[in-house]
């Protein structure tokens, strides 16, 4: 089961100049996690982004006892999803005129989610046992998606 994670006050601008660590905590902390609580065993997969491993997320993901699968650091080519966001991504560079809130920015993402094809995503999801495979004739290295 997927949720989606909702961050609330997102109709103000991003602070530039905030502390990075702050910035996290704050933003974990108000995450409302739709239906995490009713889960017996809530299980998150993410990369090794800098802010994804720094030691006040995985204190929070233990805290809330929430399990993190394990993720080769050099692997980003294991996870789909990276390739949906680059979609989504490059369609946010080409708007003539950028969102200006966390707000603007979430309802312009979810646009860009949804225009996405179901076929691209069956697509990705058809070429795990090939990036599997590729990652582990490199060892774990990047490989060509």
């Amino acid at each position: 089961m997927f949720e989606v994670l909702n961050v609330p006050n997102c109709d103000e601008p991003v602070q530039k100049d905030s502390d990075p660590e702050d910035t996290i905590i704050d933003h974990l902390q108000e995450l409302e996690w739709d239906g995490l609580e009713n889960l017996a065993d809530p299980t998150i997969q993410q990369d090794n982004a800098r802010p994804h491993v720094a030691r006040v997320t995985i204190d929070f993901f233990q805290h809330n006892d929430v399990t993190l699968l394990p993720w080769p650091p050099r692997s980003p080519d294991l996870s789909p999803i990276e390739h949906v966001w680059d979609v989504m991504g490059r369609r946010l560079l080409n708007l003539q005129r950028p969102p200006q809130t966390l707000e603007a920015l979430r309802e312009e993402l979810v646009v860009a989610w949804n225009e996405i094809p179901q076929e691209d995503i069956d697509h990705l999801i058809r070429s795990m046992p090939r990036r599997v495979g590729e990652c582990v004739a490199h060892q774990g290295a990047s490989s060509h998606y």
